[in-house]
C-alpha cells in the first residue's frame, strides 16, 4: 500500500539518555523495547493518510447529491440518462476506489449511475488524486528529512551507522503494484546520502527475511493482518515496520553507500 508510516529503530549502546532526548526534541514518540538483551528506541514517522480515506467523504457527498436529484426526478416521472460507471484507471489504490464508489451507490439504492455522475466523479477523482499525490510527495520528503536529521544529531554523541534495505530490484518491478509503487526507498536513500552529517555512515543490507522472522525468537511470523505479526514461539505481537527495522539493524551489510 502507499507508505503511511516509516518504521525506525535505533539500537541504543551507551548515551541512551542523550539519544532519547534527541528523539524527544524531534517530536517523535519513541518507545523503548528490549529484545534478546538489546535495547531499541523505536518510532514511526507519519507520511500521509491513505488515498481511500482522503476521497471517501468526497465520493460520499457526490453520491448523496445525485441520490437526492434522482429522487426529485423520479417524483416528476423523469429518468436521467444512465450509463456504465467509469472510474479513472490511473489512481492510487484503483481497485479499492472502485469498490468504494460501488458500495456508496449500493448503500444509497442507486442501481445505475447517471451519465453526469460518472463525468463529475471522474473529474473529482482526478483532481483529488493530483492534490493528494502532491501532498504525499511533500510529506514523504519531510518524513525522510526528519529521519536524516535525527541521524545527524545522534552522530554528535557517538558513532552512528544507518542501515537501509537494498530494495532497488524490488522497487523497479513494483511500479504497477498498488501495494509497493510508492515505497520510499529511493527518496529515503537520496536524503540519507546527501542530507546527513559526514559522521553518519550509511550501509545497504540484504532485505531477505526482515519482514518474516521475528527478532525475539527468529521464528517465521504469523500474520494477524498486513501490519500486525505474531511470533509463533513466544506469542509476542509485532508491528510489521518496527519488526523489519529491528531486523535491518542486525542484517549483514551488502555495501557501504557513505
Amino acid at each position: 500500500n502507499n507508505v503511511r508510516e516509516l518504521g525506525v529503530a535505533v539500537l541504543v549502546r551507551g548515551c541512551g539518555a542523550d539519544a532519547l532526548r534527541i528523539l524527544a526534541d524531534a517530536s517523535v514518540r519513541a518507545e523503548v523495547l528490549e529484545v534478546r538483551g538489546y535495547f531499541y528506541a523505536v518510532f514511526r514517522v507519519r507520511v500521509a493518510e491513505p488515498f481511500l480515506e482522503y476521497i471517501e467523504p468526497l465520493v460520499d457527498s457526490l453520491a448523496r447529491k445525485y441520490a437526492e436529484e434522482l429522487e426529485v426526478l423520479s417524483s416528476l416521472g423523469l429518468k436521467p440518462l444512465c450509463g456504465r460507471l467509469r472510474v479513472p484507471g490511473a489512481l492510487p489504490e484503483y481497485r479499492s476506489v472502485r469498490r468504494l464508489v460501488y458500495s456508496k451507490l449500493t448503500e444509497l439504492g442507486l442501481r445505475e449511475a447517471p451519465w453526469l455522475f460518472s463525468v463529475e466523479l471522474s473529474y473529482l477523482l482526478r483532481r483529488a488524486s493530483a492534490t493528494w499525490t502532491r501532498l504525499y510527495k511533500i510529506r514523504l520528503r519531510n518524513a525522510c528529512s526528519l529521519v536524516a536529521g535525527i541521524a545527524s544529531k545522534l552522530s554528535r554523541i557517538g558513532s552512528t551507522v544507518v542501515k537501509i534495505e537494498d530494495l532497488s530490484s524490488i522497487n523497479r518491478k513494483a511500479s504497477h503494484c498498488d501495494k509497493t509503487k510508492r515505497w520510499a526507498y529511493f527518496t529515503l536513500k537520496k536524503i540519507l546520502l546527501h542530507s546527513t552529517s559526514r559522521r553518519v555512515k550509511v550501509y545497504e543490507v540484504d532485505p531477505a527475511y526482515t519482514s518474516t522472522l521475528t527478532p525475539c525468537c527468529r521464528g517465521k511470523a504469523h500474520h494477524r493482518n498486513y501490519k500486525t505479526l505474531i511470533c509463533p514461539k513466544c506469542g509476542r505481537t509485532w508491528d510489521r515496520d518496527i519488526m523489519a527495522a529491528i531486523n535491518i539493524i542486525h542484517a549483514p551489510v551488502k555495501q557501504r553507500l557513505k
